[in-house]
């Protein structure tokens, strides 16, 4: 676009201030109530490449043997020592309240109370085969026999049971399910049947796949949390680079308006948040806030020369214009060609941030009116502090 149009596109975007700034808010409220449709979302079906050797093992284990969505749970007894009957009544209890969560997969839960967990012993006739645990035992001499099937496998000690014998694992996969559709609210199920077991005799702690999916997915809506930070952050520097309270906000709406429009677009078309595109808000806000200060710094040079608002816009967007497309041409391309990632996690991240570059023209930071020039500005030659940007 050369920059006879874009003067041209300036004055009758002035002229036509009112009707301009009406399509914009009614865009922008628009956008705004589909921002409600946002949510989280980490599922590594649809977030990692399918076609990845790796992920197609994976989901080759998960279609012939059904093991995928795994959660390890750590039992640790105060007293030390598992093969206490009290604590093999608590460890059958836990076993069985897991067994009974939505999306368990009974064959595929696992401990020394699990009825799969079995002691094979060779004799002359052949070879006999028993439960570890068939039930808690009721005395000392009911766990030591616990003791010695579990130990006799080496493939338990340190899978079901520690060497030393100080705590237990419960191990069980599990199928998402219309009761538990996450990662989250499989982890919440599994803290509230641990919970609802807990007797405070023992501690715990939980591992796995799905615990790490689950923290990964809260971590990352933490991230709005640091979104009022870093328009805090920029507002400060916008200030102590212009000390005008016009080019503390002007920058902030145009990045804000920028930020809606893409997470409003995102929320129309029904792309989720995960934790490669959390950032996205954030990243449009600075990269926003920078172009609008590029805007801004020369209308406020041409406002000095001319002290006419209305040219000054038009003769500042008419220089910078043509600057700010090809910066936001090559932005927006470049995050587009994340498209070419072969998972599904980063074309959202590449379409928000690309269509937010593409968006910078249409709004015109400084359309709503001049600062207030200050004699400081006039002596030294106007925008001294503007240039410290």
């Amino acid at each position: 676009m050369s920059s006879r149009a874009l003067k041209t596109y300036a004055a009758w975007v002035v002229r036509h201030r009112f009707a301009v700034l009406f399509v914009v808010l009614l865009a922008t409220l628009f956008l705004a109530r589909a921002t409600t449709r946002l949510h989280v979302e980490v599922d590594p079906d649809r977030q990692l490449p399918q076609d990845h050797p790796f992920i197609q093992t994976l989901n080759d284990v998960h279609r012939i043997f059904g093991d995928k969505n795994l959660v390890v749970i750590g039992l640790f007894p105060h007293d030390g020592n598992v093969f206490t009957p009290a604590f093999l009544k608590k460890l059958s209890e836990v076993t069985d309240a897991v067994r009974r969560l939505p999306g368990a997969n009974p064959a595929l839960v696992q401990s020394l109370a699990a009825p799969q967990v079995k002691d094979i012993r060779g004799t002359e006739d052949g070879m006999e085969v028993e439960r570890v645990m068939e039930t808690p035992p009721t005395d000392e001499a009911g766990a030591v026999e616990v003791r010695r099937r579990a130990f006799a496998t080496d493939a338990y000690v340190g899978t079901l049971v520690a060497a030393d014998g100080s705590a237990a694992a419960v191990q069980a996969s599990f199928e998402l399910t219309p009761e538990t559709p996450g990662y989250r609210h499989l982890h919440t199920a599994v803290l509230a049947a641990l919970k609802a077991a807990d007797d405070g005799t023992f501690d715990y702690r939980l591992s796995g796949p799905v615990v790490f999916l689950s923290q990964l997915s809260a971590y990352a809506g933490r991230m709005i949390l640091y979104f009022p930070l870093a328009l805090l952050v920029i507002g400060l520097v916008h200030y102590e680079a212009f000390r005008t309270l016009q080019a503390l906000f002007l920058p902030l709406l145009t990045a804000l308006l920028s930020v809606l429009w893409a997470v409003g677009l995102m929320g129309l078309l029904g792309v989720p948040l995960d934790p490669f595109n959390t950032t996205t808000p954030i990243l449009i806000l600075a990269v926003a806030a920078g172009h609008a200060v590029q805007v801004l710094k020369r209308f406020y040079e041409e406002f000095d020369r001319t002290h006419d608002v209305e040219a000054a816009i038009a003769e500042s967007l008419a220089r910078v214009g043509p600057v700010m497309i090809a910066a936001g041409t090559i932005a927006a391309l470049s995050f587009c060609s994340l498209v070419t990632f072969r998972g599904r996690c980063c074309p959202p991240l590449a379409g928000a941030s690309g269509s937010a570059r593409r968006r910078r023209i249409p709004g015109s930071t400084p359309s709503s009116g001049p600062r207030r020039a200050r004699p400081a500005d006039a002596e030294s030659g106007g925008c001294s502090r503007a240039r410290r940007c």
